[in-house]
């Protein structure tokens, strides 16, 4: 076995890293071997250090790519809805108002001539006037209710992606989880075995943060998406008998950190993620979910979008069950740094 020094190498070979004439053979008097002559290798922990940030520098592009790409479609969406949701709404408060003056000339028809004629009470028979006079107003006030939540959905959809704002603005975090929320709120309600998830929100007073928000939005639906889905994971694996006790919740709390940031808290108590997955979970590509259900991207890219507002998300395993998302922004950003 040939003999090697510390560094693995035999110990007549010496590494340089300058060029060196090798033209002429070594002289009689030259005792000692030839240099070998390598070229400049950078080290595997270089090498691995640049490899993450290229695939960083990719991830941040396809999400900014994808975030342009949502932008549009949701305002294009929410410009398509609002049009004919304005035309109802709009609408809407004439057609009840013709609606009340024609059952007030049908109610004095019916006291002036309250015989009416045969061919008339035959059509009142079949008609039956009362109920109808008593259910267009239930009608109205389901129109009602109906043409105000799609304004509302219109609204959270443009709060949601305010494509038109991505520069750093000062900006009211509580309208923007309170759009994610309103988005969301499908997944909320009951569904099949599973009872509605409790939300518990408490916003503390905490003033406008200079952001992106149609990023920070995008963070948001990430995590409160992710804590649904832990939930329903629990449901999904537990026993029917053991889910009698079992009160879904997410909990949102908002506060001040300090003179010059805020934090906001998204906790909930679903599955959580296994202890050897904690120091991985911001990874690009690391997912629980099977094949095919999930890219393992939400998680990396909303770390991305976090430090790229000089803040920082943290995960934190909670005692009893489930998972804490921390995230501590600065209200003002520097820019000129």
């Amino acid at each position: 076995m040939p003999i090697r020094d510390r560094k693995g190498y035999p110990p007549a070979l010496a590494i340089r890293e300058e060029a060196s004439d090798l033209s002429s053979p070594p002289t009689s008097r030259d005792t000692t071997p030839p240099e070998c002559v390598l070229p400049k290798v950078t080290p595997i922990s270089d090498a691995g250090s640049r490899v993450e940030v290229c695939c960083s520098s990719s991830t941040q592009l396809v999400h900014q790519e994808k975030m342009s790409s949502v932008n549009q479609l949701v305002a294009g969406i929410s410009h398509e809805i609002n049009n004919p949701v304005n035309f109802i709404a709009g609408n809407l408060k004439y057609a009840e108002d013709y609606v009340s003056q024609l059952i007030d000339i049908i109610e004095c028809y019916r006291q002036h001539y309250p015989v009416p004629v045969p061919a008339i009470q035959e059509r009142l028979d079949d008609l039956d006037l009362d109920f109808v006079v008593a259910d267009i107003q239930k009608l109205q006030t389901s129109m009602r209710v109906g043409a105000d939540r799609m304004s509302q959905v219109v609204q959270s959809l443009r709060t949601f992606s305010r494509q038109e704002e991505a520069e750093l603005k000062a900006t009211d975090l509580h309208a923007g989880l309170d759009s994610t929320l309103m988005l969301l709120q499908h997944r909320l309600v009951a569904q099949y075995e599973r009872p509605a998830i409790r939300l518990v929100k408490a916003y503390g007073e905490i003033p406008p943060v200079q952001c992106c928000a149609s990023e920070l939005n995008q963070v948001f639906m990430h995590l409160i998406g992710n804590a649904i889905e832990a939930i329903e994971a629990v449901f999904n694996a537990g026993a029917p008998e053991l889910m009698t006790n079992y009160d879904p919740e997410i909990r949102i709390r908002t506060q001040l950190d300090g003179a010059h940031s805020v934090s906001i808290c998204i906790s909930d108590n679903g599955c959580g993620i296994p202890d050897e997955s904690h120091i991985d979970i911001f990874q690009p590509f690391w997912t629980t979910k099977q094949f095919g259900q999930g890219s393992g991207m939400g998680l990396a890219i909303s770390h991305q979008v976090i430090t790229h507002h000089r803040g920082t998300l943290q995960y934190k395993p909670k005692m009893d069950s489930g998972a804490q998302f921390t995230i501590t922004l600065p209200i003002l950003q520097q820019v000129n740094d």
